[in-house]
């Protein structure tokens, strides 16, 4: 009996260790220092644009995402959720994110 819970526990174990870890986590910032990026572990983005000519009420963007291969799949909320849902290429090297969108723009992140 105790040999097959410790094989049970074992094999939670290296499932858990072989889920790959989510390379979008954490806080990034784009190159000119005007829009910072959050992803978190449980799917939740948040976009704040601090750029000067941005209205508050579009400063700060909340949504869910989710990835697909190299693709995230974005949907916001409130005022945001119009444009529907953004699926935009992206790879991450080290503390850089790359993201293109769907008409080709490429834009560099760097980790916070």
């Amino acid at each position: 009996m105790k040999n097959s819970i410790y094989a049970v526990l074992a094999s939670v174990v290296l499932v858990s260790c072989s889920v790959p870890k989510n390379p979008l986590v954490g806080k990034w910032q784009n190159e000119s220092g005007g829009i910072q990026l959050e992803y978190t572990a449980n799917g939740k983005v948040q976009i704040i644009d601090s750029g000067p000519n941005v209205p508050d009420v579009l400063r700060v963007a909340n949504g869910t995402y989710k990835i697909e291969g190299n693709t995230i799949k974005c949907q916001f909320e409130g005022v945001f959720a119009l444009g529907g849902l953004h699926a935009d290429k992206f790879s991450v090297s080290g503390n850089e994110l790359v993201i293109t969108n769907a008409d080709g723009k490429t834009t560099r992140y760097k980790r916070l």
